[in-house]
């Protein structure tokens, strides 16, 4: 997390925001399965994101994650903007 500064172009308070907020989202979704409604957590219909979820910190920094059910364990696999995400796989 300490190239979110730098790659998405943060201010050092917003990367302080953003981690804690990564933080608890992650606590929330291990303990309890599911995000308040303010994250905005919803599944991704488009390929090749189908499938995944993703939910919402500061305004447009996501989080994309795969939920699998068994062990509560979370497959966080990246944080980025509505603009990166909608360019297709990362290389």
């Amino acid at each position: 997390m300490r190239n979110l500064k730098r790659i998405l172009r943060l201010s050092d308070s917003d990367v302080k925001e953003a981690i804690e907020e990564i933080k608890y989202t992650l606590s929330e979704l291990q303990q309890n399965g599911t995000l308040p409604p303010e994250f905005s957590p919803h599944e991704l219909t488009d390929d090749p994101w189908k499938g995944w979820q993703e939910y919402h910190i500061l305004d447009d920094l996501l989080v994309v994650n795969l939920k699998v059910e068994k062990n509560h364990i979370i497959w966080l696999t990246t944080i980025t903007t509505h603009h990166e995400l909608r360019k297709g796989p990362f290389k």
